[in-house]
């Protein structure tokens, strides 16, 4: 008798599957089930997957050529959109050519004289304003002398003024009114004749530029049309094929006749400005999206494109603009360089001027150029040296950057100075420290260091509080002068309340 603990014995020996249970591979069927039946089973199965694969891998294959065909679709959109840009940008260079020389006669021409110098010929709509003027006021003092000469005779016989007289001065208030006229005239010329300048100067630039056939940079930017150029860069118009916007690409060339040292330290700046730009999204300052090379002695960025001009085109257009306008545009600028101060490591820009303050087409504005802007090391330091001296635009520069006989410490009070002098040229339309002199000349005789007040025009008129506000802004003493925060708190921004209205209606109670 077998042990019951045995696994053979009958209560030990495992139970086979039922019949009509499901069977699992491996295991042993009964024996009233046909081994070709589940043989059958199997081979459906794998049958039944085999034609799932191939359906996705049709269904892949389908998708891939449908993709190829996208986009073969939009290489040929993206090649017609290329094609038509570039026509539409001959075009418009062509049409900008043709004003340019119907201008001449109107303006004038910048002229290259036999030792490569430039001299500006005023055009013969210019010249014959300026004679008719100096024809008028010839005729203005030959009226003034006659009534004199008349009155004096008379004044000797004793005879009182006489209609001659009354008639003689009618004709002089003529005369001064066709020469605030004529004036009026030359003055809105010669505006336009500065604006002609630049046109004239980016239009031979851009001739001479090696990417003036609108090429594509780093397989996705389209350059269009050049919009400035400054020291060792181009600016671009240009459009993005990938993300299908309009950028700005600024091209950065270095001279291959260049030293190894100076090419290094021409790329270190440039790279420095892009690491420091990289990192601001403000919408007072202009973001920078991209970087790449072009070739051994050229690389890119590329910039949001602001849709209006700079506010230094803005001003020579139209001179000067209204209180309330500049009072909000300052303001703007302000809370972009409040910005740059609450970071961190704050920065100074260094370069404010109205060439770097871009309008949008609201009049909205944004800081651009960061080339020559300072880190500070933190929040807790507030000064640090100059060791740039020398560099930037002299008339936005305060006093403490030309200091001699020691590395001066500057701070971001360098930029309130720099504002105070922006926003004093969009009220009156002159600079308030050497208006009419060269940089040389400002340094040589000693303008900005002796820049101890400012003195405000007649005209335009401007309110006391606004005179009051710039002469604090261009305090000599930079401890003295308020910081950015300090400025942005200012009660001169609050919005003030409207005064209270008597009522018309009498109380009657």
């Amino acid at each position: 008798m077998k042990d019951a603990s045995s696994p053979f014995h009958a209560n030990n020996v495992p139970a086979f599957p039922r019949t009509d249970s499901p069977l699992s591979i491996g295991a042993m069927p009964p024996e009233d089930v046909p081994t070709g039946g589940l043989e059958a089973q199997l081979q459906e199965s794998l049958m039944k997957e085999k034609n799932e694969k191939e359906r996705l891998q049709t269904m892949l294959r389908n998708q891939q050529l449908e993709i190829e065909s996208l986009v073969g679709k939009m290489k040929k959109m993206q090649d017609l959109l290329v094609e038509r840009v570039r026509q539409s940008c001959a075009a418009e260079k062509e049409q900008e050519r043709k004003a340019m020389h119907e201008k001449f006669y109107e303006l004038g021409q910048v002229v290259v004289q036999r030792d490569m110098s430039e001299l500006w010929h005023d055009g013969p709509k210019i010249r014959e304003l300026k004679a008719r003027l100096e024809k008028v006021r010839e005729e203005m003092e030959q009226i003034k002398k006659s009534s004199q000469e008349r009155k004096n005779k008379e004044k000797k016989k004793g005879k009182q003024g006489t209609e001659d007289d009354d008639c003689g001065d009618d004709l002089q208030l003529l005369q001064k009114k066709e020469e605030a006229v004529l004036l009026a005239e030359i003055d809105s010329l010669d505006a336009q004749k500065h604006l002609f300048i630049k046109d004239i100067k980016r239009i031979r630039n851009e001739d001479s530029s090696r990417f003036n056939a609108c090429p594509i940079l780093n397989e996705r930017y389209l350059l269009e049309r050049l919009l400035g150029r400054g020291g060792f860069s181009e600016v671009y118009k240009a459009y993005d094929l990938v993300e299908s916007r309009i950028v700005a690409c600024k091209i950065h060339q270095l001279n291959s006749a260049w030293s190894d040292e100076r090419k290094h330290s021409y790329i270190k700046h440039a790279r420095r400005e892009y690491e420091i730009h990289k990192t601001l999204n403000h919408p007072r300052v202009i973001q920078l999206y991209d970087v790449f090379d072009i070739d051994q002695h050229t690389f890119a960025t590329i910039l949001e494109y602001c849709d209006g001009i700079d506010l230094d085109i803005f001003l020579k257009k139209n001179k000067f603009m209204t209180e309330k306008d500049s009072k909000a545009m300052i303001y703007q600028v302000f809370c972009g360089l409040k910005y740059l101060n609450e970071r961190p490591e704050p920065i100074i820009h260094f370069d404010l001027k109205p060439g770097n303050i871009l309008l949008t087409r609201n009049m909205g504005v944004k800081i651009t150029d960061f080339g020559l802007s300072k880190i500070m090391p933190s929040q807790d330091e507030t000064h640090i040296d100059l060791t740039s001296q020398g560099a930037g635009t002299y008339w936005y520069l305060p006093p403490e950057c030309f200091q001699t006989g020691c590395i001066p410490k500057i701070s971001a009070k360098v930029d309130v100075w720099g504002a105070a002098v922006v926003f004093y040229q969009m009220l009156y339309g002159r600079k308030p420290f050497g208006n009419d002199v060269s940089q040389q000349q400002l340094v040589q005789n000693r303008i900005i260091l002796n820049a101890r007040s400012v003195e405000f025009p007649a005209k335009p008129q401007v309110s006391p509080e606004t005179k009051d506000f710039i002469r604090k802004l261009l305090c000599y003493n930079q401890e003295e002068r308020p910081d950015i925060f300090t400025i942005c708190a200012d009660p001169y921004f609050s919005p003030k309340s409207a005064p209270k209205r008597k009522s018309s209606v009498k109380d009657t109670a």
